[in-house]
């Protein structure tokens, strides 16, 4: 949703053409086909990513943490590897897609060398967790229109129950090339979340090993 979206200008057309114009400035767009997406990150976001972008006929890169060649063997990729090439993909990329958690060695990891990178017609998405990208970095590569623009639905801030609060220090919501969303869950989501909690204290109640476990503490 937000790769078509950047790429198509939704946004903006929608505006102009609510104001009665018909040819705003980006009149041509380029299609999505052939289009190089790197994505970071192949756990279950990561490989829908993968699938999506081969709908889409788009040239499709993966760098993991665990860059274990069996868990590509079937994706069909352009190129599968570590984070550690980072430096040597971000410069082809038409899309940097995030989509790994904020964790030691993550945290940050999209900074102001990657953006200075990338080239000034490429956008960044994150879906994975705000505190990937450098807020700072990012912030003013898209300010001063570095990089064509940004997805974000993941973010630094976050309001407590009740409150309201700003997603960032800076505003965002003041640039025209950024597309802004909540990290919004579908309903379909919410089911099979609740269906594994179910499962698991089932499990539980049976003596029996516990699954996706993220923190004994």
């Amino acid at each position: 949703m937000l790769m078509l979206s950047l790429q198509k200008g939704l946004l903006p057309l929608d505006a102009a053409l609510r104001r009665g114009n018909w040819t705003p400035q980006r009149t041509y767009l380029a299609e999505l086909r052939e289009r190089k997406l790197l994505i970071l990150g192949l756990g279950h976001i990561g490989r829908e990513l993968v699938r999506w972008g081969r709908f889409l006929d788009m040239q499709t890169t993966v760098l993991t943490r665990h860059a274990d060649p069996e868990r590509a063997v079937d994706l069909d990729l352009e190129h599968f590897g570590s984070l550690s090439e980072l430096e040597d993909c971000v410069p082809q990329a038409d899309f940097l897609v995030v989509a790994i958690p904020a964790g030691e060695g993550s945290v940050g990891l999209i900074g102001a060398k990657e953006f200075s990178l990338m080239k000034s017609s490429s956008f960044v998405i994150n879906v994975g967790r705000g505190p990937v990208l450098d807020e700072d970095a990012l912030y003013e590569a898209l300010r001063d229109c570095r990089i064509a623009g940004a997805g974000l639905d993941v973010w630094w801030q976050y309001p407590a129950p009740g409150q309201e609060c700003q997603p960032s220090k800076y505003p965002f919501g003041e640039l025209d090339n950024v597309v802004m969303t909540p990290h919004k869950p579908t309903l379909e989501t919410m089911a099979y979340r609740w269906r594994e909690i179910a499962a698991n204290l089932a499990r539980f109640a049976a003596e029996e090993p516990l699954v996706r476990v993220v923190h004994r503490g």
